[in-house]
């Protein structure tokens, strides 16, 4: 696979020092094309990796190709990109995905400081692990039109849930999990659209729209959910709510503590203690919207807790059982559980997700040497989720039964003009067999015209086509008899 090259900003400075209002977005050159620009924030992030993938019909699912459209190119000081996609792609939608390597920074948006002991403060930029990946999908683009397609969290969401949906990433089901994302966060319509703001610019905040500030608070909340004891960083954060979109299409209502989840009031809540600790920062927000952001906030914290209340947690009664195959036999696995709601299973193998296994049954009808494993299912619902013990399967190679097969034949009288064939006149025998009628390649020698039978000997199962012809003193070999069939079992 062709690796390509990433761009670098001009200019000197590390990624750290990229402050400067007049550091601009890189943009990959091409004679011509269609451009496509966004701004990357979750904090901004700098310096990030940004890849376009175009987006096609794959067996009736929308899907981004494995390989990026154009060459990379990196997020500026504030977070937004530019790059230039052929002109061929005009009305295709693109999956952009913003990574990180060791130049990467993300700042600190949490008024309270980022990291262990609030070490980053506030505005300060840190680095990203290199398992961070932000994604968000475009509208259709075209040369006539400004295609803008920012990537956030919650851009991110839209994309988890409209790639694990029947269709996959297509424009209708991109546009159903923008609504059902934004109901589900009590967002207005079509704001998560719109451009992210940075929460450490007082003069973004001075002319950020109410909408604007919502999705950017709770964005920060995201942050914060960090630094519960559950998750190791933000990348850790985003990992869980990516495992939520795609097994339950949607996030838990409450934590019910069993397992790491980002949970739909514990957001709330922290993005009440944002606000009030951005508070203590500036005093740009106008009062009205910090009392209205604040109410929204609770609103939707407590209609989750009284959901979720009202919802009986998942246990797991039945665990899934060791089994021992051999090679080739099926097996199957199963969980016994109950709970309140839709339950929801996701199948895994050594720790991996199995693809497309979300039932309470996971059925191999031939089993292999790469099915031995450990195996596990998440179960849950709208409380959370809880993961099974984890089942052995050991696959042994499978026993070959042989068998011996007798033949006999008469000793033939006459030769094939018809005239007289004595005894001693016969030196011995030839028989083929095969698998086949038409491919008897297997010969074994008689000697003695006296023969009459013979135990082929180790013989797997299976139809055999056997056939014979007599040899006589001079070396000369007759006919084949017809061909006569049996089968082995």
């Amino acid at each position: 696979m062709a690796i390509a090259s990433v761009l670098l900003a001009c200019g000197g400075g590390s990624a750290e020092e990229g402050d400067a209002g007049n550091q601009n977005a890189q943009t990959a050159q091409f004679d011509s094309g269609i451009t496509l620009t966004g701004r990357a924030v979750k904090g901004v992030i700098k310096s990030g990796i940004v890849n376009a993938y175009v987006i096609e019909s794959n067996a009736g699912r929308y899907l981004s190709r494995s390989s990026a459209a154009v060459a990379p190119v990196r997020t500026d000081s504030d977070g937004y990109y530019s790059l230039v996609v052929p002109s061929e792609f005009s009305g295709s939608q693109f999956l952009i995905e913003v990574t990180a390597d060791e130049t990467t920074r993300m700042v600190c948006e949490l008024a309270d400081g980022c990291g262990d002991a609030s070490s980053t403060r506030f505005g300060e930029a840190f680095p990203l692990t290199e398992d961070f990946a932000l994604s968000s999908v475009s509208k259709p683009i075209n040369a006539s039109s400004d295609n803008v397609a920012h990537v956030t969290p919650y851009t991110h969401m839209v994309r988890v849930k409209a790639e694990a949906g029947i269709d996959g990433m297509s424009e209708d089901e991109i546009e159903q999990s923008v609504s059902e994302v934004e109901a589900m966060l009590g967002l207005s319509a079509q704001s998560i659209y719109a451009e992210p703001v940075d929460l450490t610019s007082d003069q973004e905040l001075r002319t950020a729209t109410f909408d604007q500030l919502e999705v950017a608070l709770l964005s920060a909340a995201i942050q914060r959910s960090e630094a519960g004891v559950q998750f190791d960083d933000v990348s850790d954060v985003l990992s869980s709510i990516t495992q939520q979109l795609s097994q339950h299409d949607s996030l838990v209502l409450v934590d019910n503590g069993l397992e790491p989840a980002v949970a739909l009031d514990d957001l709330m809540y922290e993005a009440q203690q944002e606000l009030s600790a951005l508070a203590t920062f500036v005093d740009v927000i106008p009062q009205d919207d910090v009392t209205r952001l604040g109410a929204g906030f609770s609103d939707l914290q407590q209609q989750a807790l009284d959901e979720g209340s009202s919802i009986t947690p998942v246990q797991i009664l039945g665990q899934p059982s060791d089994v021992s195959v051999e090679s080739g036999a099926s097996f199957t696995l199963s969980v016994g559980a109950i709970g309140g709601g839709v339950l929801a299973f996701q199948w895994y193998k050594d720790g991996q997700e199995i693809a497309g296994e979300v039932g309470s049954s996971l059925e191999v009808s031939s089993a292999s040497v790469v099915s031995a494993g450990q195996y596990s299912v998440r179960v849950g619902n709208e409380v959370g989720s809880v993961m099974s013990v984890a089942a052995s399967v050991a696959v042994s190679p499978q026993q070959v039964v042989l068998h011996d097969v007798a033949l006999s034949w008469d000793i033939p009288l006459e030769r094939e003009d018809g005239s007289d064939l004595s005894l001693y006149e016969i030196n011995g025998y030839t028989i083929v067999y095969g698998a086949s009628e038409n491919q008897l390649d297997t010969t074994v020698s008689i000697v003695g015209g006296q023969q009459t039978s013979y135990t082929l000997r180790d013989l797997q199962a299976g139809a055999y086509f056997f056939a014979i012809a007599t040899v006589d003193s001079d070396g000369l070999q007759g006919r084949y008899s017809d061909v006569v069939e049996v089968v082995v079992n």
